[in-house]
């Protein structure tokens, strides 16, 4: 019994893999692109922490879709 532990994951391996490529590895970058002052363009990009989220908190429109009511 104990020499077919491996057999489920071998069926969960590419669709785990897959998952990673697709889902996990472009989160975690985007994540990581958000603390970043990158213009898409160039091959720096400085870090800048949280300053892109406090610019999007200090926008009027920002609030605009807070205040909406459902």
């Amino acid at each position: 019994m104990r020499s077919k532990r491996w057999v489920p994951w071998a069926f969960l391996a590419l669709p785990l893999t897959m998952y990673s490529i697709w889902v996990i590895y472009p989160l975690i970058s985007t994540l990581l692109l958000s603390f970043t002052s990158w213009d898409g363009v160039s091959m720096s990009k400085d870090i800048i922490g949280l300053d892109n989220f406090r610019e999007i908190v200090q926008r009027p429109i920002f609030h605009c879709f807070l205040d909406q009511q459902y």
